[in-house]
């Protein structure tokens, strides 16, 4: 059993894989970890435990694990040819998702949209990643309405069916909302002047809001950057046994 650990900004996402497939998945918050991901590691007799942050939390207590644990970040190296000029400064996630995106769709054109507290695009063109766009999420954006006016009140958003705005705060859902949505759909063409044949895939705390709304034809695949971190490892262990 392997334990694969995604740390976001705003929750902890943890799968445990056994021959290769995903038979557990579950989510914390970023708060006592120690507790909940060891016990969950132990509680399901994991032997190895693959974790990778774009939180920046203090993963300190991994160094005192019973069970090994192998750490990925954004210069781990991966089965993919990479043209990011800025490899250091790469969210981890973003690399993941197209690792895992390219062995669904392999020698095919990829846009890997995640969509958690920014929205991520990311462009892998048979078998070489290229880059992509990074815009302020659904929660992120309400934020900024409220931080960056005198009146504008903190809310929450909510999932709801996007309509007209009929008060301030609908009408800040709406903004919100349809205005994401609008991205999203003019990215997605936008990247298809240059990948025609593009195949588009949806992850990340939101996916399922955008995939309800996108009218963009989209593969969802809510454990895609899990499936990173496990085809991730699985590259690195292969090449240390050549």
């Amino acid at each position: 059993m392997i334990l694969c650990i995604d740390i976001g900004n705003s929750q902890v996402k943890a799968g445990i894989y056994k021959d290769g497939s995903l038979v557990l998945s579950n989510r914390f918050g970023t708060k006592d970890l120690q507790s909940t991901l060891l016990k969950f590691a132990e509680v399901n007799q994991c032997m190895q435990i693959v974790v990778a942050s774009v939180g920046g939390g203090d993963l300190g207590f991994l160094n005192n694990s019973p069970i090994p644990v192998f750490r990925i970040n954004s210069q781990t190296p991966v089965p993919l040819a990479i043209e990011y000029k800025s490899i250091e400064t790469l969210g981890v996630d973003r690399l993941l998702g197209v690792v895992a995106a390219n062995k669904l769709f392999k020698n095919d054109q990829i846009l890997v949209i995640d969509a958690g507290t920014c929205i991520t695009y990311d462009i892998c063109n048979k078998g070489v990643y290229k880059g992509g766009a990074i815009s302020p999420g659904l929660q992120m954006r309400l934020n900024a309405m409220h931080d960056g006016t005198a009146r504008l009140p903190l809310l929450k958003f909510s999932r709801k069916s996007v309509t007209i705005g009929t008060t301030t705060e609908s009408s800040m859902m709406m903004g919100a909302g349809a205005g994401l949505i609008a991205e999203m759909e003019g990215m997605i063409n936008r990247f298809k002047i240059d990948f025609p044949d593009l195949k588009v895939i949806l992850t990340g705390g939101d996916s399922t809001f955008f995939e309800r709304h996108v009218k963009n034809a989209i593969f969802a695949s809510p454990n895609l950057i899990l499936d990173g971190l496990h085809t991730v490892y699985k590259h690195n262990v292969s090449l240390v046994n050549e």
